[in-house]
């Protein structure tokens, strides 16, 4: 799974839903930090690092690998590319927020409505709710970045940005 996404190169030229979301993420990813450098310079030391070791499912002489990262009500994945020509590359593929004042976007935050998820994003994809929670998600035109918001009791309780490498 290595189609090198970057969200750096994500396009801004039409305001249509996929682009709203790329924007949305790259935004979330100015704040947060996509690298890991960036991420503990905005969160602080983890309180856990592990690395996993992949191989390309499409070139086996393509190797990366997925470094999570945990802080305090956070969890980060970040590709790092290690085969020849690619060790330069490194982003941010997943971030789970559940506590902290960093906004996703410019102002939504944990403890925001879906009035103010909407009022960002416009409508969701689509909405689920199962056992007390409200799930709003949405997806780039690409069909490889998502976005998910939880709610409980009218409020958001988890932000999650989910990105495919391929």
């Amino acid at each position: 799974m290595l189609t090198t996404l970057f969200l750096c190169s994500i396009c801004v030229a039409n305001a249509d839903e996929g682009d709203r979301v790329n924007d949305f993420i790259a935004q979330t990813l100015r704040n947060y930090g996509n690298t890991e450098p960036q991420l503990l310079a905005r969160l602080g030391k983890a309180m856990d690092r592990s690395t996993e070791q992949n191989v390309s499912a499409h070139d086996p002489n393509a190797t990366f690998e997925i470094v999570s990262l945990t802080f305090d009500g956070i969890e980060a994945h970040v590709f790092h590319g290690t085969s020849p020509g690619e060790a330069d590359k490194e982003f941010v593929i997943f971030l789970r927020v559940e506590k902290g004042s960093i906004p996703f976007g410019k102002e939504i935050t944990i403890g925001g409505t879906e009035k103010g998820v909407v009022k960002e994003l416009g409508k969701p994809m689509e909405t689920l709710s199962e056992q007390g929670v409200k799930k709003l998600r949405y997806e780039d035109d690409s069909g490889y970045a998502f976005l998910e918001f939880s709610l409980v009791k009218g409020k958001i309780a988890r932000m999650q940005i989910d990105i495919t490498v391929d």
